[in-house]
């Protein structure tokens, strides 16, 4: 069963993958949270709305390349679509790595960062359903501001935690582990943020 209706439209699609991002992050921070009870559940949730996003994504860029005419530069709409897919990637991935690495504790970073990535992920949200109406631009770029804002403070936690794991871990092994981790985090971060700019580029040029 396909997982667009045939009435689908590209902001359909933007709509249908910022919601996989959202359940990602929020699985993501259940993850996390648990350590390695249920963890390889949680991943595998993380594999299945990664699979969904991707297919969602698929199907959106081989509509891209069938219409003649698209709301949207074609550009815009390959690089949003292609943006909002890489950060499901990238929540699937932070999952993954922490169920490889399993820390012997987690690190007080850890789900502050995650919360980052699940706030940015919302603000994106709101601001990817407010496209279709061109009288919710200020709305828009609210959103995205906000998305910018949270990936400062984000880049300030890391940098703080990485600073506390270097000053107190003793075990070399944990310390890679727990570095890892976190940078990953850091990078999700980032590419939420890479969304904002993208949406805010296709609002202001429309």
């Amino acid at each position: 069963m396909p997982f667009l209706p045939k009435s689908f439209d590209f902001y359909s699609g933007f709509e249908q993958l910022s919601t996989k991002m959202t359940e990602a992050a929020e699985e993501l921070i259940v993850l996390l949270r648990n350590g390695t009870v249920n963890g390889e559940q949680h991943v595998k949730q993380l594999k299945t709305i990664e699979n969904e996003a991707d297919h969602i994504a698929h199907e959106a860029l081989e509509r891209l390349n069938k219409t003649f005419i698209t709301p949207l530069d074609r550009e815009d709409i390959h690089g949003l679509v292609t943006a909002l897919d890489d950060v499901v990637d990238l929540i699937f991935a932070c999952g993954g790595r922490f169920l490889i690495y399993r820390p012997n504790y987690l690190h007080p970073a850890v789900i502050p960062m995650a919360e980052f990535i699940r706030n940015a992920t919302k603000e994106i949200y709101n601001a990817i359903h407010g496209m279709r109406n061109t009288s919710h631009r200020r709305q828009v770029l609210t959103h995205c501001i906000e998305v910018n804002r949270i990936e400062n403070s984000a880049d300030d936690q890391v940098r703080e935690g990485l600073k506390d794991l270097f000053a107190n871990e003793k075990d070399p092994i944990e310390l890679i582990k727990i570095k890892e981790v976190l940078e990953m985090l850091e990078e999700t971060n980032d590419a939420c943020e890479d969304v904002a700019h993208r949406i805010e580029g296709i609002v202001l040029k429309n």
